[in-house]
């Protein structure tokens, strides 16, 4: 019987399990980050407008 093809989806379902976690965390943290630096820089800019 021929087994690559259940080792190569094994291998693929493991790699997207272990790396998931960190895109979450990855975007989590850029999102956040990103939110706030433009919700600070859209204050200075408006108080120096004024």
């Amino acid at each position: 019987m021929n087994f690559e093809g259940i080792i190569l989806g094994l291998a693929t379902f493991l790699l997207i399990g272990v790396s998931h976690p960190i895109v979450i965390k990855s975007e989590y943290y850029f999102g956040v980050k990103c939110w706030f630096r433009r919700r600070t820089d859209n204050r200075q800019q408006i108080t120096a407008d004024r």
